[in-house]
């Protein structure tokens, strides 16, 4: 019986002890992706400044959802669209553009209309584009 008890306790210990182990690494992981993350210094764009070639795609993908990339010889464009809305008056806020040493990360928040440009009617395309320095690494759109 004596036996038994430790035995049970021998596990009972040894099942926290890796508990506190695998959370000291997780912890320690999670603190070096913080690390890694460099915010990037962008610009939202205005139709008007876009290159004609990005307004073109854009203008196709409207209709619907997007999420895009452009890249010229000198920036790298961001692109994120909300599709077909049946009143105007809404807005895009930009929550995160950072780069990990793997990727660059985008995350956009669409914005509704107050309740008086909800009573104007007329269809409209919410996107909004920000402009970056160029990089090779991947976007990803939180």
């Amino acid at each position: 019986m004596e036996t038994r008890v430790k035995g049970i306790v021998l596990a009972i210990f040894l099942t926290i002890g890796m508990a506190v182990l695998f959370s000291g690494c997780t912890e320690q992981k999670q603190q070096q992706q913080e690390e890694a993350k460099k915010e990037l210094d962008y610009t939202v764009c205005k139709e008007e400044n876009l290159p004609k070639e990005l307004k073109r795609i854009i203008g196709e993908k409207k209709e619907n959802s997007f999420k895009l990339t452009y890249t010229t010889k000198d920036y790298r464009y961001i692109a994120v669209g909300y599709g077909k809305k049946e009143t105007g008056g809404y807005s895009i806020e930009v929550n995160q553009l950072y780069e990990t040493s793997k990727e660059v990360h985008f995350e956009t928040t669409l914005l509704g209309p107050s309740k008086e440009e909800q009573e104007i009617k007329g269809e409209t395309y919410p996107y909004i584009v920000v402009k970056t320095q160029c990089s090779e690494k991947s976007v990803v759109f939180d």
